[in-house]
């Protein structure tokens, strides 16, 4: 493994474990309640308030980590570009990065994605139409336009219908770094890398769990320690507010 691949694989980490964490700190588990389907958890037999805490923060944290996973993949693609070609990150909207020919008469755009299912018919036809605009904008130019997967199957064509080419997984990462390995080394650096911060990241997420718990059963919990579903249902679907549930929750905020 190089190391310059080592360390701009650990910044990269590092500012997505940074923003885990402020993430976790600042969730809240009644927002969270009001856009679960309490319905769905209750068909799982849960009646347990910690395992209803954990698994609903695990899917909320889950969706979150994919968001923010997408500017890793950004950020090591431009940085290891940088390495050994004439790339820069790009100003343009939609596209994230230039790998420009040693004369300037070519270029190729990047859009990088993280998996191959991230377009609807709306965003797909917004990043077509950013290709579109840089074209414009580099006249004289010879352009490609590509969006990259950063893992994931595409099948090899020079355009699709769109007019852009679609590279992912060893295709994409083999076009940035000129290394058909890189892919499998990127899983064994970001293991390395990771064994540094999971455990300070599981320390603030125990802690998040507890609170969120504390909180949890203030509100919804049963005397006989059951979960009141009744009034989750309630919480997040009744026609009217209950104005007495939510001035307790307020206070209950207010207090943890």
């Amino acid at each position: 493994m190089e190391n310059k691949y080592y360390e701009i694989i650990r910044k990269a980490l590092e500012k997505f474990y940074n923003r885990r964490i402020e993430i976790v700190s600042k969730i809240d588990i009644f927002k969270i309640i009001k856009h679960k389907n309490p319905y769905m958890y209750r068909a799982f037999g849960t009646n347990d308030a910690h395992d209803f805490v954990e698994s609903i923060l695990i899917d909320c944290q889950t969706s979150s980590d994919e968001t923010i996973f997408g500017d890793f993949f950004e950020e090591i693609a431009i940085e290891i570009a940088k390495l050994s070609n004439n790339a820069r990150k790009s100003s343009a909207d939609s596209i994230d990065l230039e790998i420009w020919s040693e004369d300037e008469k070519n270029v190729r755009l990047y859009a990088i994605k993280s998996g191959t299912k991230v377009f609807n018919a709306q965003s797909r036809e917004r990043q077509r139409q950013a290709f579109i605009e840089a074209q414009k904008r580099l006249k004289g130019i010879a352009v490609t336009p590509i969006v990259g997967y950063s893992y994931g199957r595409k099948n090899p064509t020079d355009y699709n219908k769109d007019n852009f080419i679609e590279e992912a997984g060893e295709v994409f990462w083999t076009d940035i770094t000129g290394n058909n390995k890189f892919y499998l080394e990127l899983i064994e650096l970001v293991g390395d890398v990771a064994d540094s911060h999971k455990i300070i990241f599981k320390n603030e997420w125990d802690k998040c769990i507890n609170r969120q718990l504390i909180k949890f059963i203030k509100i919804f919990g049963k005397e006989d320690g059951g979960i009141d579903w009744q009034s989750i249902v309630k919480y997040s679907s009744s026609k009217n507010v209950d104005k007495e549930l939510e001035m307790k929750i307020r206070n209950v905020k207010r207090s943890i």
